[in-house]
């Protein structure tokens, strides 16, 4: 079966689209009822180094992305998806919530991660009105929508009417081997010095736009006691002016650090190293943070709205993302109780273990392979 995956998404490994992208492309090559091809739209004349590694041929159009996707544009261009890309795959997959603007040949799987822009108000003007018309331009054209959680598969049925015998679950996963510890004492210490880690620490890791809550989160961090701030230090993987002013108008500047950007090979240490890591999001897809702390074992505080029920399990404390008084008690409580912090430790590393990139791509072949 020839199968094309449009990796316009894989380069950006700081989004969780382009993870999922990245993860699922390089573990469907080399299957053998797979003849895979792979689409991507840049200027350049170079390939994206990373391409080299799937083992299958990428093809680069210079057909400019932001054009891929304009209707408007793309209207007065007599041209195929495929002969853009000099492409006749059976199947074409589309990783990140849209399809192009032109006609695409064969069977068409979207991967709708989440309704993120239909949920949450964002900060540019537009962007629900854009998803919209993304969505509904998926639910004409897909023969198959795929996403991450039973949670984003509801609410993709229910807002699009999308009928739930077309979306398919892949879940998010990782690599459980990266995540095993414990870490070398010379990794910790490198760690440690190249982010200034505090010895103990709540950490929040991933990115600062206003769903992901964490201005409520450093309120609700202020609202610990003294003797608890001084040993255990608030880190935030990520510089945001905002938040450094909530910190400081808070009195709480000097117990919250911002770190540099983490990199890939520091992030499983950063994550052993936390005493609780918290994702309290008003709306997730998935929300890969809490697999990843809980694989590492490290307790996890989440959201009780939207995939993170489901996605952690009973292996979290759960809490109204809502509400600062309530996430400040289950952060006093965690950082408190030793016992409860190991019984989270081991309830969470049996939770992580349901997930993994080579299981995901083994339903992403069985979607691939159903004649639905």
């Amino acid at each position: 079966m020839r199968v094309h995956l449009n990796l316009q998404a894989a380069p950006n490994r700081t989004s969780g689209i382009g993870v999922y992208t990245h993860e699922i492309a390089r573990r469907l090559a080399g299957r053998p009822h797979l003849l895979l091809s792979g689409g991507f739209n840049s200027l350049r004349t170079r390939a994206v180094p990373m391409f080299d590694a799937y083992g299958f041929p990428v093809r680069i159009s210079h057909v400019p992305a932001r054009l891929v996707y304009s209707p408007p544009v793309l209207r007065r261009l007599p041209v195929s998806y495929g002969a853009m890309m000099r492409d006749r795959s059976d199947t074409s997959v589309f990783f990140a919530n849209a399809l192009p603007a032109m006609p695409v040949r064969g069977r068409v799987v979207a991967v709708v991660h989440d309704l993120i822009p239909l949920r949450i108000p964002l900060e540019l003007p537009g962007i629900a009105e854009r998803y919209r018309r993304q969505l509904d331009a998926i639910r004409e054209r897909a023969d198959v929508v795929v996403t991450v959680s039973r949670s984003s598969a509801d609410d993709i049925a229910a807002e699009t009417g999308i009928s739930r015998d077309r979306i398919a679950i892949v879940p998010n996963g990782l690599d459980p081997s990266a995540f095993a510890g414990p870490l070398e004492g010379d990794v910790r210490a490198r760690v440690r010095e190249r982010y200034g880690l505090p010895e103990r620490y709540v950490l929040y890791f991933g990115g600062t736009r206003p769903y992901k809550n964490v201005a409520r989160l450093v309120e609700a961090y202020s609202q610990l006691s003294a003797p608890v701030r001084a040993h255990v230090k608030l880190v935030i993987t990520r510089q945001d002016a905002n938040l450094e002013a909530r910190a400081s108008a808070l009195g709480v500047s000097d117990s919250v650090v911002f770190t540099p950007p983490i990199r890939d090979e520091d992030k499983v240490a950063v994550y052993h190293l936390a005493e609780v890591a918290v994702l309290v999001s008003l709306y997730e897809g998935f929300g890969i943070p809490v697999i990843e702390a809980m694989a590492a074992g490290t307790p996890v505080v989440a959201s009780d709205v939207s995939s993170l029920p489901e996605v952690c399990g009973d292996a979290a404390l759960l809490v109204d993302p809502l509400d600062t008084d309530a996430l400040a008690s289950r952060l006093d409580k965690v950082l408190g109780d030793p016992e409860l912090r190991t019984s989270l430790t081991a309830a969470g590393l049996a939770n992580a273990r349901r997930y993994s990139w080579d299981a995901s791509a083994d339903l992403f072949d069985a979607v691939l392979s159903s004649e639905g």
